[in-house]
């Protein structure tokens, strides 16, 4: 496997294929996985790759660290139809009802009654906790509360946060970006 023009680099069909097609593709760019340069530029911590990508791996690639590793070694999938599975599994795969798939987007609404609901669950589980506990989340609560009047009551540098939305940023005091 050359690292110029590569085109197509193996087949993955399981785990254990698609880290020897990673590992080879780190050897043909001569990545030092452990270096701190690398991790800086796919984003992992110091040394993550060295742990992904060893020959006894003491960490598994999921899903925060797949793109990361895939950025670096430059490489994507392609998901393509697997013939052989075809043939093997035809017509056997149960098909689903399609009467009972929902299409579009689907949303829950909690009810007024619902909430005050949960909420009293909530104040009911809170009298359970020792007196200490209550005390600290009242007082967070009440901080909480002291901020976001001490935001409302700042005047608002109109200027400020035109510059800033047009720069990308977003304003605090801004009620628009909020």
């Amino acid at each position: 496997m050359g690292v110029e023009g590569a085109g197509v680099l193996g087949e993955v069909t399981d785990y254990p294929s698609m880290m020897r097609i990673l590992r080879e593709r780190a050897n043909d760019l001569h990545i030092n996985r452990s270096g701190e340069e690398t991790a800086k530029l796919s984003g992992l911590p110091d040394r993550y790759l060295s742990k992904l990508l060893g020959p006894r791996p003491v960490r598994r690639i999921g899903m925060r660290s797949m793109g990361a590793v895939l950025g670096v070694l430059q490489i994507k999938f392609i998901a393509v139809v697997d013939e052989e599975a075809v043939r093997r599994y035809g017509n056997r795969v149960q098909k689903r009802d399609e009467r009972l798939v929902r299409s579009g987007t689907v949303t829950i609404e909690l009810s007024r009654r619902h909430m005050k609901a949960i909420g009293r669950k909530g104040g009911q589980a809170r009298f359970k906790l020792p007196a200490r506990e209550i005390k600290r989340l009242a007082r967070a609560a009440g901080r909480a509360r002291q901020a976001k009047r001490r935001l409302a009551q700042q005047p608002i540098n109109w200027n400020a946060a035109k510059k800033a939305a047009k720069q990308g940023a977003k304003c605090q005091k801004c009620p628009q970006s909020r």
